[in-house]
């Protein structure tokens, strides 16, 4: 997977900057669940950059919430609209059932839905019970985001259009792809939720919705786990996710609908594709069709012929 194009990104370039012309979020509004640090953060503002025209950010601890939203403020252009906070535990069914309900009563639009928030803590693979919390959240929970994400749409107000069609992108791992995996909880309910956009993709045409591997980034959450040193060569720059994030939602990536693909996959190499990814509606999709599969020993391999080079 890390040879699916010829260049592997390791940090953002031009096709998917922000401040492309051709990447301009102007008068869309956008939310993002998982957004009080991290790539989820980092997607925040380069939507921001982008000249979108609200971004409401989500996430289970307030206090992280509010700090990051004056951060986001601080970097606002002139012509941008706001910047939004609200608590919310994306891993709780109701809590998220209340989310949609406010932002019905509210008579609130979201163009935009970005799902990052995901459930990581190591646990015992052979406890039923622990395993049951990692697909609560990382799966049964964000099929209720999905719920109210296409309902809301549906009981948009009066007038109101969205800029272009609504845009879902789910973060995914490389993860669910990979054997083996010291995290068979996460990769397996990363796996199930993913396959299930993939599936869902194809009996939606008026909703685009695309997954992605967000690269390999150390985030604080990453940080504080302590499973992995920072001077890894796998880490990639966290721009890298947020902008593809950004391009996933021009119209430039439509063809991509239903599909799973990885941030550090090159645009242009995968618009020089497109013919071959619309005629098989299970190219680049999860599950077994031939296509190599993913190994981390094979990723550091990667990163070590494709060193990120920083300024």
């Amino acid at each position: 997977m890390t040879d699916f194009t010829k260049t592997y990104r390791r940090t953002t370039y031009p096709a998917i900057s922000p401040t492309n012309p051709s990447n301009s979020q102007s008068g869309r509004k956008v939310c993002i669940i998982g957004a009080s640090e991290g790539i989820g953060f980092e997607i925040a503002k380069a939507y921001i950059e982008a000249g979108a025209a609200e971004v409401t950010i989500c996430g289970r601890n307030e206090m992280k919430l509010k700090i990051a939203a004056i951060q986001l403020e601080q970097q606002t252009r002139e012509d941008f609209g706001r910047t939004e906070a609200r608590v919310l535990d994306a891993g709780n069914v109701e809590d998220v059932k209340h989310f949609w309900q406010t932002i019905k009563s509210e008579k609130r639009t979201i163009d935009i839905l970005i799902l990052s928030a995901a459930h990581t803590e190591t646990i015992n693979e052979f406890n039923p019970e622990d395993v049951a919390t990692y697909f609560n959240q990382n799966c049964i929970a964000k099929l209720f985001m999905v719920d109210g994400f296409r309902r809301a749409k549906r009981a948009r107000p009066e007038g109101v259009e969205p800029a272009e069609e609504p845009v879902l992108i789910d973060l995914s791992s490389a993860g669910l792809m990979g054997y083996p995996y010291p995290k068979a909880a996460y990769s397996a309910s990363k796996a199930g939720f993913t396959t299930w956009l993939c599936h869902l993709s194809d009996m939606i045409e008026d909703m685009r919705i695309i997954n992605f591997h967000p690269g390999a980034v150390f985030t604080p959450a990453a940080e504080r786990s302590g499973e992995a040193p920072r001077d890894l060569k796998i880490w990639d720059d966290p721009s890298l996710s947020a902008h593809m994030a950004v391009w996933l939602s021009t119209p430039a990536a439509a063809f991509l609908h239903g599909r799973f693909v990885w941030a550090n996959w090159d645009v242009e190499e995968l618009m020089g594709m497109k013919d071959r990814i619309l005629a098989d509606p299970g190219f680049i999709k999860i599950g077994v069709s031939g296509v190599e599969n993913f190994s981390i020993a094979g990723l550091v391999q990667k990163c070590e012929e494709q060193p990120l080079k920083k300024d």
